[in-house]
């Protein structure tokens, strides 16, 4: 079977990845690393700038990250046991065996699943976790919501066909292990100047495709719209991102 075509949206904005993408909760890592057997090897792919790279680095012997993108790789960050390569999830050239977690965070709905399920089974020990996770919508619980969502909703035909796997919580990714729960939601949450809200929404991947389509940028009307209710540009705002999984473990 042909594998999926990649599809590279975010090298061309990199360091704004870098800079104003959310960072996961510690204690969901946490979680999700108490399920692992042995804390020897793991593996991150779609690691984009190496976020959560950086904090199975704390846990694991070695950890490899992967990603389509080398300009992602090159602003990635730098620790002496992450080993960083340019490569498809869907193709490694990892041994059999190998690995006693694999992660995929905001990333596997880019994937070709039939080829990705069937390498990480390769790859995995018998016995090992994959967790594979992403976060929803950002919610202000504020009138900032209905700016966002009315330039969400703006951008609905813009969005590549992989975003309904986000909109549907991965519930609509055949996951082919028996999965494990975790013991209690999680969520993301972190605060925001009104510059880092546009400089974070500005990452959105529909947000290039629309500038793309239409010779437009639909960020200046959202500029023009969150202004008038955002109290100072200083001022800074509580938001949520809701973060939904598939975690398993894999049996050979």
């Amino acid at each position: 079977m042909k594998m999926k075509s990649i599809k590279d949206l975010f090298s061309d904005n990199a360091g704004g990845y870098q800079k104003y993408r959310p960072e996961y909760p510690i204690e969901f890592i946490e979680e999700i690393i108490s399920l692992v057997h042995e804390r020897n090897r793991c593996w991150d792919c779609g690691t984009g700038n190496g976020q959560v790279a950086r904090r199975l680095s704390r846990y694991f012997n070695a950890v490899n990250a992967t990603d389509i993108s080398p300009h992602q790789i090159k602003k990635a960050y730098r620790s002496r046991n992450i080993h960083y390569e340019v490569g498809r999830a869907e193709q490694s050239s990892f041994p059999d065996d190998h690995f006693d977690l694999i992660t995929a965070a905001q990333a596997i709905h880019w994937f070709d699943f039939s080829h990705f399920f069937k390498e990480i089974t390769r790859v995995s020990k018998k016995g090992g976790i994959v967790a594979l996770w992403g976060y929803g919508l950002l919610r202000f619980e504020n009138e900032f919501d209905a700016v966002i969502d009315e330039l969400y909703q703006r951008l609905q035909a813009d969005w590549s066909k992989e975003r309904r796997h986000i909109e549907n919580n991965y519930n609509s990714i055949p996951f082919p292990y028996e999965k494990i729960p975790l013991s209690k939601s999680y969520s993301i949450k972190r605060t925001f100047t009104l510059d880092e809200l546009i400089g974070y929404i500005d990452t959105w991947s529909a947000i290039r495709n629309f500038r793309t389509r239409h010779h437009h940028d639909p960020l200046e009307e959202f500029i023009e719209n969150i202004s008038m209710v955002w109290e100072k540009n200083e001022k800074r705002f509580m938001a949520t991102f809701p973060i939904f999984h598939q975690i398993g473990r894999i049996t050979k």
